[in-house]
């Protein structure tokens, strides 16, 4: 790493979650994947897992008993 590299504040990771979805076929297993959109900031129109970032309303306590 070079020397002359300002320190960095540090990187406050967000909550979030992914799913992995299979399911058995005749032949082999199937995923599910999505295709991000191609003019998205991130990783542009790479297959991904299905997830995202956590909303606080995600916490609601009567949500958990769904």
């Amino acid at each position: 790493m070079p020397d002359d590299l300002e320190p960095a504040e540090p990187i406050v990771p967000r909550d979030s979650s992914t799913v992995i979805v299979l399911r058995e076929a005749a032949a082999a297993l199937e995923v599910f994947m999505l295709e991000r959109h191609i003019k998205s900031d991130f990783a542009g129109g790479a297959y991904v897992f299905p997830g995202g970032t956590v909303d606080e309303a995600d916490r609601d306590p009567a949500l958990a008993e769904l």
